[in-house]
């Protein structure tokens, strides 16, 4: 089945705070409520629209993916894959990151990055942006570009919080991170970045 979006402000490349809302509103709608152990991983950069499948995760050995979620449902685990298809993104969409960013609290002596809640953006939109605001100020690299690669979560993003904190945990040679992430000061998982040169 194929899966229709839009670039983010200037970005031409399918966002990864994107593909988390299709498909968490996808699962919705098919019935998956309150799932968790949930584990998204990003293969590659895709700038096409997406096929998806919905899988039971015995299903998948042999199978091609570009982006993969696995997750619980009901005692069972399942796993969402997403496959770049040729149906080309049309559709553009305002995005002002750098209004996320701008409210952030950063200790660089300890690595981390804290918000309050902002009215106007989705948590996983919000959790993106402090992450890599926190590379950069950071890890500060001289050349390069900080993607999205890996989010392990408990349960789905809440849309109701008063603080998101990262706190950056590893960082592999400056290439590979991983961050533990904090919402009401409860942690609730890890967001891994990787630097693209």
């Amino acid at each position: 089945m194929n899966l229709d979006f839009y670039y983010k402000g200037d970005r031409n490349y399918v966002h990864g705070t994107s593909m988390y809302e299709e498909i968490m509103t996808l699962l919705e709608s098919r019935g998956f409520h309150r799932i968790s152990n949930l584990d998204w991983r990003f293969g590659k950069i895709l700038r096409n629209n997406l096929d998806y499948e919905i899988l039971r995760d015995y299903q998948l050995k042999g199978r091609e993916w570009d982006s993969s979620l696995k997750f619980t449902f009901n005692g069972f685990n399942y796993v969402v894959i997403l496959k770049e298809n040729n149906s080309r993104i049309a559709k553009r969409k305002v995005y002002l990151e750098s209004s996320i960013v701008e409210k952030t609290q950063c200790n660089i002596a300890n690595k981390s990055i804290n918000l309050r809640r902002i009215e106007g953006f989705t948590t996983i939109e919000c959790l993106v942006a402090i992450n890599k605001a926190l590379h950069e100020k950071v890890l500060n690299p001289a050349s390069g570009k900080w993607y999205f690669t890996r989010l392990q979560i408990q349960k789905p993003l809440p849309s109701n919080w008063s603080s998101l904190d990262v706190y950056l945990v590893n960082a592999k040679n400056a290439r590979l991170t991983k961050g533990d992430v904090y919402i009401d000061e409860q942690c609730i998982g890890c967001i891994f970045f990787s630097l693209k040169v």
